[in-house]
């Protein structure tokens, strides 16, 4: 599943200007606070938090607020991140920000629901600056659209361009506040469902901090190019895999990413994601298959995200010397 990588990409929308982003307190404009004069709110996050992701029962589920909030001093920063610590998992071994550096991930059943929760917090070192870099971004994702190893199988992403926005009707924020943009992706998860989603993200920047925020657009329920819809993938009598019967409307996915560049810690960076999914009966049958699965995912995608940030800060070092 796909999802992580995806919040990244909303992370690292191509900059324009300098975002900046006001403090993450639930006020009215509480996301988005230029320097000087008005407000741009993060609409996208603001109802993540204050609303919720809407689930196909009805029912809204709240994400968390940032453990880090803008205007921290590093005093500040380093006792909240001390809440996170666990049982061998000090602070001072997760701000190794290694490649192998451990992380922590929490899985949750939403209660009495069928949805999930997820929530990802690890280090790593770099510069914020590079999460903004086109071709980092590229690469990280690997924004190709090309097939897989079977003929229906297949996995891609992309930003819907502004000539197929206005086609519906919809427009993208670009200024010099914060930038929105339209996440298509179709996905494989776990060999057992092709899913396919449209996001709107939003994203805004703080002098050390990039919030990006990304919730599933019903506008795209039905779409004939980006429809948001799940097919079941079965295999044929050689293994193979393919489309199973049915088409069904997908909804309930919401998730924002903050990367927090560490206050005295210059070149350390904090990354926190929080994920709310609806996971139909039909996927898994009920069971923890995604939660058996999702950790060495994780694992997979923070150690490549730690090494391709490295690669890039020392190509950059090179450069300059």
């Amino acid at each position: 599943m796909n999802a992580y990588v995806l919040a990244l990409a909303a992370a690292m929308l191509p900059p324009t200007a300098a975002w900046i982003e006001g403090p993450p307190d639930g006020d009215a404009a509480s996301v988005g606070q230029p320097a000087g004069a008005g407000s741009v709110v993060n609409v996208v996050y603001q109802q993540l938090v204050e609303s919720g992701v809407s689930l196909p029962d009805g029912r809204s589920v709240k994400l968390p607020e940032p453990v880090l909030r803008v205007g921290m001093d590093a005093a500040a920063e380093q006792a909240a991140l001390r809440k996170l610590e666990r049982p061998g998992k000090s602070l001072k071994e997760l701000m190794r920000a290694t490649i192998p550096a451990p992380f922590l991930l929490d899985i949750s059943q939403v209660p009495d629901s069928r949805a999930r929760r997820v929530d990802l917090y690890f280090f790593a070192r770099g510069e914020l600056e590079t999460l903004l870099d086109k071709d980092f971004l590229e690469n990280q994702l690997g924004f190709t659209g090309k097939r897989g190893k079977n003929d229906e199988e297949w996995n891609k992403s992309g930003f819907l361009a502004g000539e197929e926005l206005a086609a519906r009707q919809l427009t993208a924020l670009e200024s010099e506040e914060a930038r929105e943009a339209y996440l298509y992706s179709t996905s494989n998860v776990f060999d057992r469902v092709l899913l396919s989603s449209t996001s709107r993200v939003f994203q805004t920047r703080h002098e050390r901090s990039i919030l990006a925020a990304s919730l599933l657009d019903e506008r795209f329920d039905g779409d004939e190019q980006y429809p948001n819809q799940w097919r079941p993938l079965v295999r044929d009598a050689a293994g193979r895999l393919k489309l199973g019967k049915g088409v069904h409307r997908y909804a309930g996915l919401g998730s924002y990413i903050k990367v927090t560049a560490l206050a005295g810690q210059q070149g350390l960076l904090f990354i926190e994601f929080h994920m709310v999914f609806d996971e139909p009966q039909e996927w898994f049958g009920g069971t923890n298959y995604i939660s058996s699965k999702l950790p060495p995912l994780m694992q997979d995608n923070v150690r490549q995200f730690r090494a391709r940030l490295a690669k890039a800060r020392s190509s950059a070092a090179k450069q300059g010397g």
